[in-house]
């Protein structure tokens, strides 16, 4: 909180200044964007777009990503390894799930507007490709007699 307000005040004096009022430019960013309508001036696309553009850029991250619920459950159910939680990996892939549906809804689609939800992207295959694998080893362990 503190560190916010140490930058949210000079940069609250400086467009006041600036603009000769009190303004925020990131609210008039929002209203004329999703209030306003404003974003559809600049072009539409449908909503294939960014699975399209995901698919391209993120390859089999994506892939992983959405395969994440089942991978989690399998680990669940073979592994039982208490120190790895669901729900901490849910979190961390949560972010991207939630940019892309808000992204979803608007009628103005770019590329650039996908890269803030790329580390989440990558952690949540990360996180996939893990429980994935521990699925796996616990299954193998079933049917492996230990010497």
């Amino acid at each position: 909180v503190a560190s916010g307000l140490f930058v949210l005040i000079p940069c609250a004096a400086f467009d006041a200044k600036a603009y000769s009022r009190a303004t925020s430019p990131l609210w008039n960013v929002i209203t004329y964007n999703a209030v306003g309508g404003g974003d559809e001036l600049y072009g539409v696309a449908p909503w294939t777009y960014y699975a399209k553009n995901l698919g391209l850029n993120a390859g089999i991250a994506l892939v992983l990503v959405l395969v994440m619920p089942i991978t989690l459950l399998l680990r669940h159910l073979l592994a039982r390894d208490p120190r790895r939680p669901a729900s901490t990996v849910l979190t961390h892939a949560a972010p991207f799930v939630l940019w892309v549906g808000i992204l979803l809804l608007r009628p103005h689609k770019e590329e650039r507007f996908l890269f803030p939800a790329f580390p989440s992207l990558y952690i949540g295959a990360a996180a996939s490709l893990d429980a994935g694998a521990s699925a796996l080893g616990a299954l193998g362990a079933k049917f492996v007699a230990p010497r």
